[in-house]
């Protein structure tokens, strides 16, 4: 089966669509973040924290995510000032952070809120 180029160019259509739904993908490739991107943060707001933390609790995502909003330089989301005391309070700060994100970027306008984020990958601070 021969794949055409105008194949190509849809499928990879779609697959920037999907990765620069995240805001430190496209950030680091120096990309426009997609409009998924801000559909996704939206989604956040609209669950209740009672279907949300059962779920990334069980996948153990919970951990990174509280991890990296502590206040300390280098954290992927330590710009967000979440709260982490709880993982309710976390929810609930991370979702009035999303709210406001998404009404000041709803028309893909450019992103200046999302640090750029390199992740060390030693306690030597190398960096990827």
């Amino acid at each position: 089966m021969k794949i055409g180029t105008k194949s190509v160019l849809f499928g990879l259509k779609w697959y920037y669509f999907c990765l620069y739904h995240s805001r430190f993908y496209a950030k680091k490739d120096k990309a426009q973040y997609s409009k998924l991107c801000v559909a996704d943060k939206l989604a956040i707001c609209l669950e209740p924290y009672w279907l949300y933390l059962p779920r990334v609790n069980w996948s153990g995502e919970i951990h990174e995510y509280m991890t990296k909003a502590t206040i300390k330089e280098g954290n992927k989301y330590s710009s967000m000032n979440l709260l982490t005391s709880s993982q309710k309070e976390w929810f609930k700060s991370m979702g009035e952070y999303l709210r406001k994100w998404v009404e000041e970027h709803k028309d893909l306008k450019k992103d200046n809120w999302t640090p750029e984020y390199k992740e060390s990958i030693n306690e030597n601070g190398v960096w990827k």
